[in-house]
C-alpha cells in the first residue's frame, strides 16, 4: 500500500464524538487530577474507529475540511489520508511531504481550559494529548524529514513554541485561500520543501470557495455559516466578523456526506448564530422562511431524522418567539425530543455590553440586554428548550458593580432549567483585548466566586434530569449513563464542599 504525501491528523482529544453528546467533549478541559486517563477516556472520549490502513472513519470538521480544500487544488485522494494520531506509522514514510495537524487549545489556555484547570490546579487532557501528539510526530519528523504544518482554532497559542513543537508553519484564521499555495510548495521538488515565512495569517473565505467536504465529519456537524457580525471585541475576526452563509446546495452536499457516517441519522448544524442563517437584515432580524426551508430540505430532502445546533445569541429568540413555537412544533413533528443550543450569556451589565460587546444586544439595545436574556431563555424553557449558557468571568472592565448586575441576572434565570457555564477570560492574540490580562482562579474575588458558585448550585439541581433527557434521545449504553452520573455525583458533592468551606460567600450580594 502507497503511503501518503500528505497526512493530516490531530490529539486524541479531537478525535471522538463524545458518546453522541457535543458537551462532553468539554472534558478535555479537566484536569487529570480530578478524572484520571481511563475515566476520560472511558466515559467521556471513546476514540473513534479507524480503517485497517488507518485513516479515520469520521474525523473533526476543520481535518474533513483541509482535506477537502487539498483535493480541491489539485492533490488527489489518494495523496491526502485523515488518519488517527495512534497509527500515523501507517501511513507516514520517506515519501511523505506534509503533516498537517489541527489543534483546538493545545496549550489548555483557553476559557474553558483555564477555568478548570487553574480552579483544580492539574493539567488538563488537551494539552496531555497535544503534547503526546507532538512529541510522536517530532520523532517521525526525524526519521523521514517532512515539514509540519498546524492550524485550527488554537493555532495562535503555540506561535511562540513552534520550534519546541517541530512546527515549521502556522496556519492562524481561515486556510482555504492559504493551504493551496502553501502546501503545493512545501511538497514541489523543485522548492526542496523549504519556505523562509514561517506564519501565515488566512483571511475570511467567501462561501463559494469553501469546498465540499469528501468525507463524513465526528458529531455529523454540517457547517452552515461563518462568522456572526457582532464584533465582540474578545473574539477572532473571522467569528465576530460577517456572516458568511453557505449556499444551501454544499450544505445539503455536505449533509448526506454526513449521513453516511452517522451511527442514529442525526446532524448538528455548524455555525456562530444558526438563527440568523439567512438573514441579510442590518438590525439582525430572523429570517422564518430561510431557515425553516433549511430545516425542511435536511428533513425531507436528505431523510435525516433529528437536527440539531451549535451556537445562537439568545437575541433572535426574544425579538420573534412565536417564530421558536412554530419551529419547535415542527421539531416535534418530526420526532423531536430535546431541543438546545449553546448560546453566550457572557455578563448581565449593561455597561459591559456597551463596551465590549453592543452587537451581541442586537436588535435590542445594551440597555435593554438582562431584559432580552430573561425573556429570551423564559421563551425556551416554556418551550421545552434546555440550552448551555456561557459566561465570561474576569473582564478587563468589571468590578464589583457589573458583577452584582450579573448576580441578579442569575438569581432572575434560576427559575429555567438551562445550565449557566462561567469561564474565566482570556484575551487571545488574535483580537482586539490581546494585551489584557488573562484571568484565572487566583484572581477571583469574593463576586466571581459567588457568580461561580450561584451557577453550579443551579446547574447541579437540573443536570440528572437534562442527562436523562439527552441519554434517551441518544440511546446511551448503561455502563456509560452510569459513569456520567457518577461525574454529575463527584461534581455536586464537590460544589457542596466548597460551599462548606467558603461561608462568606453567602454574604455577597
Amino acid at each position: 500500500m502507497a503511503r501518503a504525501e500528505i497526512v493530516l491528523t490531530s490529539d486524541l482529544s479531537l478525535t471522538s464524538d463524545y458518546n453522541g453528546i457535543p458537551y462532553v467533549g468539554f472534558g478535555a478541559c479537566l484536569p487529570q487530577n480530578i478524572c484520571p486517563h481511563w475515566i476520560y477516556f472511558k466515559f467521556f472520549c471513546p476514540l473513534e474507529p479507524a480503517y485497517p490502513d488507518g485513516t479515520l472513519v469520521r474525523a473533526t470538521l476543520g481535518l474533513r475540511t483541509i482535506e477537502a480544500t487539498c483535493i480541491q487544488s489539485g492533490f488527489s485522494r489518494e495523496q491526502v489520508k485523515v488518519t488517527h494520531s495512534l497509527y500515523l506509522d501507517k501511513l507516514i514514510n520517506k515519501n511523505t511531504k506534509i503533516v498537517g495537524i489541527s489543534a483546538e487549545d493545545p496549550l489548555g489556555i483557553g476559557p474553558a481550559t483555564s477555568t478548570w484547570s487553574t480552579i483544580f490546579k492539574g493539567i488538563p487532557h488537551n494539552r496531555i494529548e497535544y503534547f503526546r501528539l507532538m512529541r510522536k510526530v517530532k520523532e517521525l519528523k526525524n526519521k523521514y524529514g517532512f515539514k509540519v504544518v498546524m492550524g485550527g482554532p488554537g493555532a495562535w497559542e503555540v506561535e511562540a513554541h513552534m520550534d519546541k513543537f517541530g512546527i515549521d508553519h502556522l496556519v492562524i484564521g481561515e486556510g482555504e485561500y492559504v493551504i493551496p499555495e502553501l502546501f503545493s510548495q512545501l511538497a514541489s521538488p523543485e522548492n526542496n520543501g523549504s519556505l523562509d515565512r514561517r506564519v501565515f495569517y488566512g483571511r475570511q473565505v467567501k462561501p463559494k470557495d469553501v469546498p465540499l467536504i469528501q468525507g463524513p465529519a465526528l458529531g455529523t456537524y454540517t457547517e452552515i455559516s461563518r462568522g456572526c457580525g457582532r464584533g465582540c471585541k474578545f473574539c477572532a475576526p473571522n467569528t465576530a466578523g460577517k456572516m458568511r452563509d453557505f449556499p444551501l446546495e454544499k450544505i445539503l452536499h455536505d449533509a448526506k456526506i454526513n449521513a453516511k457516517g452517522s451511527r442514529d441519522n442525526s446532524m448538528c448544524l455548524q455555525s456562530e448564530d444558526v438563527f440568523l442563517y439567512g438573514s441579510n437584515s442590518k438590525h439582525f432580524y430572523p429570517d422564518e422562511d430561510a431557515i425553516m426551508n433549511l430545516y425542511k430540505t435536511l428533513f425531507e430532502d436528505v431523510g435525516i431524522s433529528r437536527v440539531f445546533v451549535t451556537h445562537s445569541t439568545l437575541a433572535p429568540m426574544a425579538f420573534d418567539p412565536d417564530f421558536f413555537e412554530r419551529l419547535t412544533k415542527y421539531l416535534r413533528s418530526k420526532g423531536h425530543r430535546y431541543y438546545g443550543c449553546q448560546p453566550g450569556i457572557e455578563t448581565g451589565c449593561s455597561k459591559t455590553i456597551e463596551e465590549i460587546m453592543h452587537g451581541k444586544a442586537l436588535p435590542f439595545s445594551s440597555e435593554e440586554y438582562p431584559d432580552m436574556i430573561y425573556d429570551a431563555l423564559r421563551t425556551c424553557a416554556n418551550l421545552g428548550w434546555t440550552n448551555v449558557c456561557t459566561l465570561v468571568s474576569g473582564l478587563p472592565s468589571e468590578g464589583p458593580d457589573e458583577m452584582k448586575d450579573t448576580i441578579e441576572l442569575i438569581k432572575r434565570l434560576d427559575a429555567f432549567p438551562h445550565l449557566y457555564i462561567p469561564l474565566f477570560f482570556v484575551p487571545m492574540q488574535v483580537t482586539s483585548m490581546k494585551n489584557s490580562r488573562a484571568f484565572i482562579a487566583d484572581n477571583m474575588t469574593p463576586y466571581h466566586a459567588r457568580i461561580l458558585l450561584d451557577c453550579w448550585r443551579h446547574n447541579i439541581k437540573h443536570m440528572d434530569r437534562n442527562y436523562r433527557v439527552v441519554a434517551s434521545e441518544i440511546g446511551h449504553k448503561a455502563i456509560v449513563k452510569m459513569g456520567i452520573r457518577a461525574m454529575i455525583e463527584v461534581l455536586k458533592a464537590y460544589i457542596r464542599y466548597y460551599e462548606r468551606r467558603h461561608p462568606e460567600l453567602v454574604m455577597v450580594h
